[in-house]
């Protein structure tokens, strides 16, 4: 059996070994659950309109027997300071908003305690923007499953998003990630239910401090 998984950041996390992240789990699980060995290809995607089109090239590359869909919390609640300033300020905004970016990105900078700390106070005094709204993100998955299911032989299978961030890491912040990720899961499960797809929701009630790494967005090795 071969297993397309369209997935994130998660899945290439180097602080955690490659045995026990989630793509070797969902191999390992899969294996045992259908009696034979389990081939995965991985690979990790933003929501675009180019997506489709990429998608559509990967299933005639590889041409699975099943492709799972993994829907992060992070692109509804994760509120970014870099693209509120790009997204306020125009022209004036890029150069800073992509230095932000660039440094957010960086590791050893997001997974650092001052970094995060310095970030959180940034968010609570001048704010931050999600990249895409729950209806934004689930137009974009329905996308992409129109793609895969016009594959009548292929599978699909919708895991819905994990625990929201808490980017203010202030109370406030926490019911606005919640509230916009229940959202996500909420209307995620509905188109699954309407495209007859398996949807699968991971949505915890809170952040779980043990299952968050450092940088307060991937998961440790608990989480995966």
């Amino acid at each position: 059996m071969r297993l397309l998984r369209l997935t994130n950041s998660n899945d290439y996390n180097d602080e955690i070994p490659e045995l026990l992240r989630g793509e070797a789990i969902t191999r390992r699980l899969v294996a045992e659950a259908i009696g034979e060995d389990v081939e995965t290809v991985s690979r990790a995607f933003w929501p675009s309109s180019k997506l489709p089109a990429k998608v559509a090239g990967w299933l005639d590359e590889y041409e699975p027997d099943m492709v799972f869909i993994r829907c992060a919390a992070y692109w509804v609640s994760f509120e970014s300071l870099p693209l509120r300033i790009d997204r306020t300020l125009g022209r004036l905004g890029r150069w800073p908003a992509a230095v932000g970016k660039r440094l957010g990105s960086e590791p050893t900078v997001a997974s650092n305690r001052a970094a995060v700390w310095v970030r959180r106070r940034l968010v609570r005094a001048i704010g931050g923007d999600t990249y895409f709204t729950p209806g934004e993100a689930t137009r974009h998955v329905e996308a992409v499953l129109r793609v895969i299911l016009a594959k009548e032989s292929t599978i699909a299978v919708v895991r819905g998003p994990g625990h929201a961030h808490n980017t203010a890491g202030t109370a406030r912040g926490q019911r606005r990630a919640l509230a916009r990720n229940g959202e996500f899961d909420e209307q995620l499960a509905a188109l699954c239910a309407r495209l007859r797809v398996t949807y699968v929701s991971a949505r915890p009630a809170a952040a779980v401090a043990e299952s968050l790494g450092r940088d307060d967005v991937h998961s440790t090795a608990a989480g995966q």
